[in-house]
């Protein structure tokens, strides 16, 4: 055996027992083994088993989901109703703003809404419960903007927001 071949021995043999304490002497068994010997098998980690579905804990997921949806078609001197509709994950407080753009004026909207220069405020009380809120607008003119619906939880020590647009009716949607 060249030595090339020993060398290459030697490697192969101490990787493959890297880090296991039955390799000590290693470079002296690759020494005097033949080129031809197969390495020896890797050993596996210990797999500790499956713990019980009660014991297991789920990925941390959204606490929300958010959509919107208005009229694919909206034409200047329409009145409209877009909904937000929110799917809540756990028992959260969430609270929205729908910032509204030039051109188009909110006439209506969920009780307890607030109508502040451009923009509708209000609050989703603690609960699992699917929400569905559902905002008049009368449109002026089609604007070039979106409306946009901001729902966002605060929690003491996470966050959560989403944002969904509205195009009214142009294609973007």
């Amino acid at each position: 055996m060249d030595s090339l071949s020993k060398t290459l021995a030697v490697v192969v043999l101490s990787f493959s027992c890297f880090g296991a304490s039955a390799c000590s002497g290693a470079n002296e068994q690759a020494a005097s083994a033949p080129a031809s010997s197969p390495a020896p098998p890797l050993k596996t980690p210990d797999v500790p088993p499956t713990p019980p579905a009660s014991q297991q804990t789920t990925p941390l997921g959204a606490p929300f989901v958010l959509e919107v949806k208005g009229p694919d078609s909206v034409a200047a001197g329409a009145t409209i109703e877009v909904t937000a509709h929110v799917t809540r994950a756990a028992p959260v407080e969430l609270h929205y703003v729908v910032k509204v753009p030039a051109g188009v004026l909110p006439i209506g909207g969920p009780a307890g809404v607030e109508v502040d220069e451009g923009s509708v405020k209000g609050t989703i009380p603690v609960g699992r419960d699917p929400v569905s809120l559902t905002f008049k607008f009368e449109v002026a003119t089609v604007p070039a903007e979106d409306l946009e619906v901001h729902v966002v939880h605060r929690g003491p020590s996470s966050g959560a927001k989403a944002v969904k647009r509205y195009a009214f009716g142009r294609g973007g949607n």
